[in-house]
Order: structure tokens, then C-alpha cells, then sequence
């Protein structure tokens, strides 16, 4: 991600306005990167004080002893542009401007934040903000704001986030790591004066340790660029996970006085969205279930999924689900049957849904055979399987069979489980290690095969088009004509 690699990665950290109180808001962003053991510069710029935190702190930023790579600001909201400009002078690249009252705050607002974008501008800058919380490199520990929820700790991975709302955002970050999503960077760009999410999402595309781009967007400014990015993020092979909000009359004014965004025609982004691969997602829940089933990077040929429970009614829920994403539910090839059949308990239905019932529970062989019955099908693509509640030493032989088919045969295969998490402790953990996306419902399995399904979709329809070879009219008679 060379363009914000600095940006993410800053070896020296400014914080204009910074504050002795470190609880106060403009404490905080030296209090959070000391909590997480920053180990480049932290440069505080406060005439007030001779130091803040035992780190020497300087009257302004002229006075700077070097060049800081990330420059926070957290002073009133008049005070701001001269601050920019003489970042700007400096030869600071970021900006991070925490400070609110611009474009959100009507007509005065708004021109001072015109001016924040003319002088980034004239300075080749790129300015976070302002009204936002920060950023967060989670993958290295490095974060940059303010808020409570930039003090804590949350599991590193792969997914990157942009968030026009800060502390929403947070909450994102928050209750999608309880689901056991991975992170890897999280922006909060609130008003977006000069570098939009659109700018973020684009470099993501880049960066080799993201895999799966999401965004909570209230409108953009530039959203032409949404096409042209999610198609590049297609042929990346990188999936986009996007949380549209302002849907409504009601939400559309809400998110135009949060954060001064054009909400624009809902149609309109839902054609940008089918036009260009980018996958919809309506609440955290939906996010965590679609991420889940994409970040192994592991997609089906087709759309046919093969759904096996222990439970009949779990059967139903999922294939209900599947059905609402656009998944078939194929019927199961007459060797398939007569293999299952011979193993099955006579009273288990050999059908798709394949209900092996409650048998499973005493012989984790059933599931190896049922497993590479459907692996072997050639009218499967990926399996969707319901364990209930089972547990106990019976949960790691389930879980080492389903990782060993999945990778034996290269097929998708996700689970729904939702036993007492502490008797399938050593189970869960050996289906994540593997990234085999594990649900708490089988409805939500669904969800997550359903974005699989949209993803390779898309990814089999561009590459159709790149492929689609040039008319060449040989005859000679046209051609003379």
C-alpha cells in the first residue's frame, strides 16, 4: 500500500493540541499509542506545556525537531487551517483532524472546511477528517484517536474497514472481532474534506495483507469511482463488503446532517454495486457472515450447495436461507444416494437437504463417508453443515474430518455449530486455524455461501468479458463494401 504506507506505519506521530489530561480528547490519541507500546516519535504540540507524558512538547509545529509522517489535530475548529497550512509548510504528508464543527455545522462550517480542502490541496496532503476519530494499523498496533474503544485489543487479520462514522465505526470494529473477524487497518474518515473512503478502498486494493475490503458509507461525494474500484478490487480478487445506510427519507437526512454526504438514489448505488461485484450488507451481523465466508479465499464453481444437519429443522432454515441468496439446492447424483444409503441409518432422509440425524452423534465416521459422498458429487459445489450442539471429544474428530475433506477435495465447506462454546473449545479452534467460517445458525451459514456464491459470480463474469473476443468480419464482400 505505498501511497498510505507512512500513513499506517508512521515512525513519528504529531498531536497538535495535545493535552496533559490524557483523558481528555486530545490526550487520548498519546494515551492509546502508549498503551499499545508505539514505538516511533510521539511529538506533542502545545504552547501550555513544556512536556506532555515525559515527552518534550513543542510550541508549535515550526518548532518540530522532524518531519512528523501522521500529524493529529485536536484543536478548535478556527484554529484548524492555520495548523494544516503549517504542517503543509513543514512537509507533513498526513493529516488527521479530529476536530468538528465544519461542514456538519451549516453554511460557516462548510467554508472552513473549503479551506481545509484548498490548502491540503496546495500541499499535495492527504487529511483524514475532520469530525472523525482516527485510524487504527490493527494488525501492528498502532492507534491514532480518540474514544474508548481505541484502547482495546482486537484480533488480527485480514479484513480493512472505512467508516464515515467514527464511533459507529468503532462499534463495527468492536462487535464484528466478538464474531471472531480479524482485522487488519480500520479508518474513520468522517467528513471527508480530501481523502475519501472511495481514496482508502482503493488502496486496499494494493495492500497484499488485506483480503476482504468493507465500508460503512453514509454517500459519496465522487461515487462514480465506486465503479471503477470495485472492479478493480474483482480482478484483485479481493471481495468489497459495503453497509449503505440513509436508505430511507428519515436515514437519507440523518446521514446529510451527520456527516455533510450526498446520500444519492439507493437504486442508483444498488446498480453500482451489481455492475461492479460489490456485495451489499445491511447490518454487523451480515458484514461478519459475508467476511467469514470470504476472507479463506476459498470459492465455489457454481451455486449449488449440498446442505447435511443432524437436525431436520435446521435443514429447512438453512435451505430457506440459501434460497433468499440465490443458491440452488441441487438434487444429489444417484451414486451419491446409493453410497449414503448404504451407510446412513435407514430411517435418515437421502435427499438435499441430507438429514443424518442424531446418529452422527455417536460415530464421526458417518460424517467423513457423507462428507466425500457430497465432495465427490459432481452436482455439488459447496456444503453447508448444521452440527447443533454436539460436543465433547466427538467435536474434535467432527471438526479434523471436516478440515481434512475440505482440503483433500478443495471444496467450500462452512459450518453451522452454536454447542456451549466451553465443550467445543479445542473443536472451533481447529475448524478457525483452518479458516473453515463457522456460524452460530444455519440461516447465517446460508448468508455466508450466499456471498461466497455473489463473489465467484461476479469474478466468472468479468472474467468473461476480458475474454470476449473482438468481432472480425472476414468476408470479403462486406469488407469491400
Amino acid at each position: 500500500m505505498s501511497t498510505f504506507e507512512l500513513f499506517f506505519t508512521p515512525r513519528a506521530i504529531a498531536v497538535i493540541g495535545a493535552s496533559q489530561d490524557l483523558a481528555s480528547i486530545s490526550g487520548q490519541p498519546i494515551a492509546h499509542l502508549l498503551a499499545k507500546g508505539f514505538s516511533g516519535q510521539i511529538l506533542p504540540v502545545n504552547p501550555r506545556y513544556d512536556d506532555v507524558a515525559g515527552y518534550p512538547c513543542y510550541p508549535d509545529v515550526a518548532a518540530l525537531p522532524q518531519i512528523p509522517d501522521v500529524a493529529v489535530i485536536a484543536v478548535g475548529a478556527q484554529r484548524v487551517a492555520g495548523v494544516l497550512r503549517d504542517l503543509g509548510e513543514k512537509g507533513c504528508r498526513f493529516a488527521v483532524i479530529l476536530s468538528s464543527g465544519f461542514a456538519e455545522a451549516g453554511e460557516a462550517g462548510a467554508i472552513a472546511q473549503r479551506e481545509i480542502t484548498a490548502i491540503a490541496r496546495d500541499f499535495g496532503m492527504h487529511v483524514t477528517g475532520p469530525n472523525c476519530q482516527g485510524y487504527m494499523n490493527i494488525s501492528e498496533g498502532i492507534h491514532v484517536g480518540f474514544g474508548a474503544p481505541y484502547g482495546l485489543s482486537y484480533p488480527k487479520g485480514h479484513l480493512s474497514l472505512t467508516s464515515q462514522s467514527g464511533a459507529f465505526g468503532n462499534s463495527i470494529v468492536m462487535l464484528a472481532s466478538q464474531e471472531g473477524i480479524g482485522f487488519r487497518h480500520y479508518v474513520s474518515t468522517g467528513n471527508e474534506s480530501v481523502t475519501t473512503s472511495l481514496d482508502f478502498m482503493d488502496a486496499m486494493i494494493d495492500d497484499p495483507d488485506t483480503h476482504v475490503i468493507a465500508g460503512y458509507v453514509e454517500g459519496f461525494q465522487d461515487a462514480q469511482r465506486l465503479l471503477s474500484i470495485g472492479r478493480r478490487a474483482l480482478l484483485a480478487g479481493k471481495p468489497m463488503l459495503v453497509w449503505k445506510v440513509g436508505t430511507s427519507e428519515a436515514g437519507a437526512k440523518a446521514a446529510a446532517s451527520h456527516t455533510a454526504n450526498l446520500g444519492g438514489s439507493m437504486a442508483l448505488y444498488r446498480a453500482a454495486f451489481r455492475q461492479s461485484g460489490i456485495i451489499e450488507v445491511k447490518d454487523v451481523g451480515d458484514l461478519a457472515d459475508c467476511a467469514k465466508a470470504l476472507l479463506p479465499r476459498r470459492l465455489p464453481k457454481g451455486n449449488r450447495l449440498a446442505i447435511v444437519t443432524i437436525s431436520g429443522g435446521a435443514g429447512i432454515a438453512m435451505a430457506d436461507g440459501a434460497a433468499d441468496g440465490h443458491l440452488q439446492l441441487p438434487t444429489l447424483a444417484e451414486h451419491t444416494v446409493a453410497a449414503l444409503t448404504q451407510v446412513l441409518p435407514s430411517f435418515a432422509a437421502v435427499a438435499n437437504p441430507l438429514d443424518v440425524t442424531a446418529s452422527l452423534l455417536n460415530d464421526a465416521n458417518l460424517l467423513r463417508v457423507t462428507l466425500e459422498a457430497l465432495a465427490d458429487d459432481p452436482n455439488v459445489d459447496m456444503i453447508g453443515l448444521a452440527l447443533a450442539a454436539a460436543s465433547g471429544k466427538l467435536a474434535v474428530e467432527l471438526a479434523e474430518e471436516i478440515v481434512r475433506i475440505s482440503k483433500a477435495r478443495d471444496i467450500p465447506i462452512l459450518v453451522a455449530w452454536n454447542a456451549d462454546p466451553a465443550s467445543v473449545k479445542d473443536a472451533y479452534a481447529i475448524l478457525d486455524a483452518a479458516g473453515i467460517p463457522r456460524y452460530q445458525s444455519p440461516v447465517r451459514c446460508a448468508c455466508g455461501a450466499s456471498a461466497l456464491w455473489a463473489f465467484a459470480q461476479a469474478r466468472n463474469e468479468v472474467a468473461a468479458v476480458l475474454n470476449e473476443q473482438p468481432l472480425v468480419i472476414n468476408r470479403p464482400a462486406i469488407n469491400a463494401g
